[in-house]
């Protein structure tokens, strides 16, 4: 988890309200939240091989729940 944290580019770093906007995402929603999520969970997946690959589509699907899950579990978060 440390490893994905420290991968992420500073210029996203900097942009801490939209990494998390104080709002929970969940199955089915849509929208430039998950995008923006997505997009996380994409670099994540590059450098971290627990953490499977996902598309970026702007949906809170299936897959993106797998590798918010898969994140989860190697930060030893519920």
């Amino acid at each position: 988890y440390d490893r994905t944290i420290a991968s992420i580019p500073s210029e996203y770093k900097e942009s801490a309200d939209e990494i998390y906007p104080g709002r929970f995402l969940a199955l089915g929603q849509s929208g430039k939240e998950v995008r923006i999520l997505q997009s996380f969970l994409v670099r994540a997946a590059e450098n971290v091989l627990d953490i499977p690959a996902i598309e970026i589509t702007g949906v809170y699907d299936n897959a993106t729940t797998q590798a918010v899950r898969a994140v989860q579990a190697l930060g030893s978060l519920p």
